[in-house]
């Protein structure tokens, strides 16, 4: 049993230094022969590649975030501090363009809300006047 640990690490080893995978150094180098010690590297095996895989997680939701422009306010200054000064001048104009949009946008929005609120005055009085109708040609 134990020339079977050794040529398990003996794989593992191979297997890690052909795919660039650096040797853990939370693992033995030599692989003991107590099942307790196997025991123990697999779960320190298993630790490191649950912290890989949470920093691979974040860094995909980070960079989602990116391509969405969910930014925080911290990385929107950051992006703006690492902006050249040049690039600066196109920022503010495009922030202006902007502003200008988002006014006639709720320039719209109110003139649609009023053209709405009349609409549905027009609604009501023609049900009431269709109620008072149906009432006048009754027999």
């Amino acid at each position: 049993d134990g020339e079977s640990d050794e040529s398990m690490a003996v794989t593992i080893s191979r297997i890690a230094s052909t795919k660039g995978i650096p040797q853990s150094p939370m693992v033995k180098e030599t692989v003991s022969n107590t099942p307790l010690d196997i025991a123990h590297q697999c779960l320190i095996l298993l630790l490191e590649s649950r912290m890989i895989l949470k920093e691979m997680v974040s860094a995909r939701l980070k960079r989602d975030r990116w391509a969405y422009g969910n930014l925080t306010v911290d990385e929107i200054q950051t992006l703006l501090r690492s902006q050249k000064e040049e690039a600066e001048g196109d920022w503010i104009s495009q922030i202006q363009e902007l502003k200008r949009n988002l006014v006639s946008e709720v320039r719209r929005n109110y003139a649609l809300g009023r053209e709405l609120g009349g609409l549905d005055h027009k609604i009501a009085l023609l049900i009431k006047s269709r109620g008072h109708i149906k009432d006048l040609v009754k027999p």
